[in-house]
């Protein structure tokens, strides 16, 4: 499948010049192959917690987009989202969400809910925070920026380019460790890619990500993925 990107003239494959074309494929690069993994090494060698490091690194980020006069802020943070593409969220979760709790009540019984039936303040709190920081910041950085920023350099194939998005969505959580986390957020990459491609607005793919993000940590698959955040 080919299309012409939405996002603006410059933002077309014929309009890119071979020198910017290798610069852009540079900064993908250094930021979403060799950050990822500096971060966790940077929060590890200064002994602090992982989301500070990022914290620090996000406004890079920002302003990539801020810089970008061709940005389309309104339409991806101010424009209502569809109503049928919210209740597409929500028809897509339910029955997903049910099958993997069952699959982790069947096949890890002892972690199933641990955290809301032995940490309550501990899950409340994750249940908070982790929509408002780390499932904004995810989305803004591989989502929002990446499509904008980076889709000319595939030149109409969205597919590819949804497919590029998730592994390296993934490959950025390789250092939790463990094959789940590798295995979950590649999984959770290509739903959300492909949320974003079809909507380009922030907020269903936010509320996606949120929803699962929390799915995770309630129902005892949170220790794959926690880096001490």
């Amino acid at each position: 499948m080919t299309t012409t990107s939405p996002t603006g003239p410059d933002a077309t494959p014929s309009t890119v010049s071979p020198g910017r074309r290798l610069r852009l494929w540079i900064e993908l690069v250094l930021l979403f192959v060799v950050a990822p993994p500096a971060v966790f090494l940077a929060a590890d060698a200064l002994n602090v917690r992982v989301f500070m490091v990022m914290a620090a690194v996000l406004p890079v980020f920002i302003l990539l987009l801020i810089g970008d006069r061709r940005f389309p802020w309104r339409a991806t943070f101010l424009k209502p989202p569809p109503l049928r593409e919210l209740a597409s969220v929500f028809a897509l979760f339910v029955p997903v969400a049910a099958l993997v709790a069952l699959v982790v009540w069947w096949v890890l019984p002892g972690r199933f809910l641990m955290l809301p039936r032995y940490m309550p303040e501990l899950w409340l709190t994750i249940m908070i925070f982790y929509p408002l920081a780390s499932a904004a910041s995810q989305e803004l950085i591989y989502r929002v920026l990446f499509f904008h920023r980076y889709e000319a350099l595939f030149r109409g194939h969205l597919g590819l380019m949804i497919a590029a998005n998730a592994v390296l969505f993934g490959a950025a959580h390789i250092l939790f460790g463990n094959w789940v986390a590798i295995v979950l957020t590649t999984l959770g990459g290509i739903l959300f890619a492909w949320r974003y491609e079809r909507t380009r607005s922030f907020w269903p793919v936010w509320l996606e990500h949120s929803l699962y993000g929390n799915l995770v940590f309630t129902i005892g698959l949170g220790r794959f993925l926690y880096s001490g955040a």
